[in-house]
């Protein structure tokens, strides 16, 4: 079985719905496996492929090659690990998912695929129909080791893309302002990626979100949290989310305290 995968940039979303899954089956040798990415596709990259496999894909130059290769009868997938078609406006990367264009571009790709994979029952539920097959898949966690601090201060942080910014200070700031204000000398909080105003407020350590997923979890570990914060609200759009930050914490021995709201409860 050859399979192409086809992204645009290898961001977490690529890595663990996709490709570490891909690359596992490649190498226990049950697929032959090509990666590459949208703007460096050549006719070469298509050759002898059996199934090709899109990641959240919405540009027209996957929109034209899927209703190409659907003319040709390949087998397509489509990889969604989030509502990209009902982006909350004040969600950062609505910017762009809230583009007419954008948005038709995700439904008639999705359309020209045959199956949908999604880490998420709410978003196979919701589009499962426009698809011939679907497929539940979890998410695999690339680290099962710990690095603890020997510090007196327990350090508690907050790690997600600039999009969870609104997240973060809607359901948890005050909470956290009472806490810091209470026990100064007994905790430190910081803040990996998104960079909400509390950050600001109480001069509280800042790191710049890192794309690369190696170099993200290397940073995280070096941080040698204590507990780590998953703050999530309870709405339709994060309903469709996984609960990766519970895998991604546990994985590295950070306690994770997670909103009682789906995903996270479930």
């Amino acid at each position: 079985m050859n399979v192409l995968l086809i992204y645009s940039v290898m961001i977490p979303s690529v890595r663990l719905c996709a490709f570490e899954i891909l690359n596992h089956l490649f190498k226990h040798k049950k697929i032959n496996l090509k990666c590459v990415r949208k703007n460096d596709l050549t006719y070469e990259c298509f050759k002898n492929v059996n199934i090709v496999i899109f990641v959240r894909a919405d540009s027209m130059i996957e929109r034209y090659i899927s209703k190409k290769l659907k003319a040709r009868g390949l087998h397509c997938i489509y990889v969604l690990d989030d509502d990209l078609l009902n982006v909350p406006s004040n969600i950062s990367s609505y910017i762009h998912y809230g583009i007419k264009s954008v948005k038709k571009n995700i439904i008639k790709i999705m359309k020209n695929c045959d199956t949908i994979v999604s880490p998420s029952d709410k978003l196979i539920e919701k589009y499962g129909k426009i698809f011939k097959y679907r497929i539940k898949i979890d998410e695999p966690t690339l680290v099962i080791n710990e690095i603890r601090s020997n510090s007196n201060v327990l350090k508690i942080g907050f790690a997600g893309s600039i999009d969870r910014k609104n997240d973060f200070s809607e359901e948890i700031s005050r909470a956290v302002s009472k806490i810091y204000m209470r026990y100064k000398d007994k905790v430190q909080f910081e803040f990996f990626g998104a960079k909400p105003d509390i950050v600001e407020k109480f001069n509280f350590k800042w790191i710049p979100y890192e794309e690369c997923y190696e170099k993200y979890i290397q940073k995280i570990k070096i941080l040698s949290w204590d507990i780590g914060l998953a703050p999530m609200p309870s709405s339709e759009f994060h309903k469709c989310k996984y609960q990766n930050k519970y895998i991604e914490y546990g994985s590295l021995g950070i306690i994770g305290i997670c909103s009682n709201v789906i995903p996270y409860s479930n």
